[in-house]
């Protein structure tokens, strides 16, 4: 499935970037706030936003990433 780059940008802003940025994350997750965990919340959330995600990869630093992947296409 093809998607405009801005529309993705939209659903990634809304349910990811909007309520995360400048929040203390430990105050917002019940989870140990790892850059594991980030991913895989941020994978269920855009998921749940209707995208459809395969593989979502946060980075820590400029050499290190967390990244949750799925086969799943469903």
């Amino acid at each position: 499935m093809v998607m405009d780059f801005a529309d993705v940008s939209k659903v990634v802003k809304r349910e990811i970037i909007t309520p995360w940025d400048h929040q203390s994350l430990n105050d917002l997750f019940s989870f140990p706030t790892t850059a594991e965990n980030l991913a895989l919340e941020a994978f269920r959330r855009l998921r749940a936003a209707k995208l459809t995600v395969t593989r979502v990869r946060l980075w820590e630093t400029a050499t290190s990433y967390a990244e949750v992947e799925s086969h799943d296409m469903g």
